[in-house]
């Protein structure tokens, strides 16, 4: 036994001594510096809907999303971002892809790639160039999709004036939609905003800010595949010819405010979103929307929940990049939103939502008239795996 114990003691040590030896190629050592991240979903959705105050017939579906990302450090003061996701392509707001469509194969489309940019010379500057996720502070997504990934440049920068205090400034200017006859469709923002800490022992903070959205040559003319007449966006629009153009302009102020506290011992917040759009001649110009989060689902056996009830005129914000399961997608409804997460393991995250809401009809500028929405209720159930 003795002898054997010894020749294993040696093949350990030499097993040991082969790692320290090893050393990865000059010509792989680049790929040491990328990391990859990914995640999978499953989703089951039901959705009941009146029209014309007339029961529809409910409709159910499973769907399916994967995403696989990178994220190449290149020095310093350089990342290279990228990820690839599900879904049609054609839609901006979703990468879903819907079970039972003749077992179609779904494709693999280029949801992210962009530079950050956060030279160590400037603490709290990042400078990001490409297609990126949304580079503004948000506290709900009343005006933004999760999936919504704008293109072009987008500068973010925080500081600290206070110990107690941290402030930041966002601004960038986007590519909408290109055209070789019209002007192109562009987007200009800039936003700013202050957290104050009032307790850091229990979390507890107050935060508040301003943005300015301003969509570029996009009245009378359309979003490509996303335009007036789409069901998601809702926004009023004349049909001229085969297409759609929006009769409005959108320059869109949005004030927001966040409090985050402890509730019965658990993290907790309430937030606040208000949105005007500014543009000349524009009547529903208006959304809202008020919620609350308590608790925080992160590690295994944790839980959190959710509120929010909004109110979105059709013309307040831009339907083509507004929430799509809310009244499915767009713009010209009401209602309320319950959630509830469970992590089952520590990348393992189970969810319940719950969505109550009225719909405007298409002859209505939404609040109009009680008989001019229809009901919509939808039931969503889901698993999410992260790697």
């Amino acid at each position: 036994m003795e002898k054997k114990q010894v020749q294993q003691d040696e093949q350990i040590k030499a097993a040991a001594a082969s790692k320290e030896t090893f050393k990865v190629p000059d010509t792989l050592k680049w790929a040491e510096k990328i990391k990859f991240y990914g995640d999978f979903r499953f989703r089951f959705d039901h959705t009941e809907q009146e029209k014309n105050s007339v029961q529809q017939k409910g409709q159910t579906k499973g769907m399916v999303r994967f995403r696989l990302g990178m994220t190449m450090n290149i020095n310093e003061d350089m990342d290279v971002h990228a990820r690839l996701a599900s879904g049609s392509g054609a839609e901006p707001t979703s990468t879903n892809f819907t079970l039972g469509e003749n077992w179609a194969k779904s494709n693999l489309w280029l949801e992210r790639a962009y530079l950050d940019w956060h030279p160590k010379s400037v603490e709290g500057l990042h400078v990001l160039l490409g297609k990126m996720g949304m580079p503004f502070y948000s506290v709900n997504d009343l005006m933004w999709d999760a999936d919504v990934n704008p293109e072009g440049a987008a500068v973010q920068y925080a500081w600290k004036p206070a110990d107690n205090m941290e402030a930041f400034l966002n601004g960038g200017g986007f590519w909408v939609e290109e055209s070789a006859s019209d002007a192109e469709i562009a987007m200009w923002a800039i936003q700013g905003g202050l957290k104050y800490h009032l307790n850091k022992e229990t979390k507890q903070y107050l935060a508040a800010g301003a943005s300015y959205y301003d969509y570029a040559n996009i009245k009378g003319d359309q979003i490509e595949s996303y335009d007036g007449k789409s069901a998601r966006g809702g926004n009023t629009a004349t049909k001229i010819g085969p297409d759609y153009l929006y009769d409005y302009d959108y320059n869109l102020v949005e004030l927001f405010a966040e409090y985050g506290h402890t509730m019965f011992g658990l993290p907790a917040g309430l937030h606040a979103q208000y949105v005007n759009n500014t543009a000349s001649g524009v009547s529903a110009d208006t959304a809202w929307l008020i919620g609350y989060r308590l608790n925080k689902a992160k590690k295994a056996g944790s839980w959190q929940f959710t509120y929010d009830y909004r109110e979105a005129q059709r013309d307040s914000v831009l339907g083509a990049f507004a929430e799509t399961d809310f009244i499915n997608g767009g713009v010209g409804g009401r209602g309320h939103r319950f959630g509830w997460k469970y992590q089952f393991t520590d990348n393992i995250q189970g969810g319940l939502y719950y969505f109550f809401a009225d719909r405007a009809r298409s002859v209505s500028t939404y609040g109009a008239s009680n008989k001019a929405d229809d009901e919509y209720q939808r039931i969503r159930a889901e698993m999410v795996i992260t790697f």
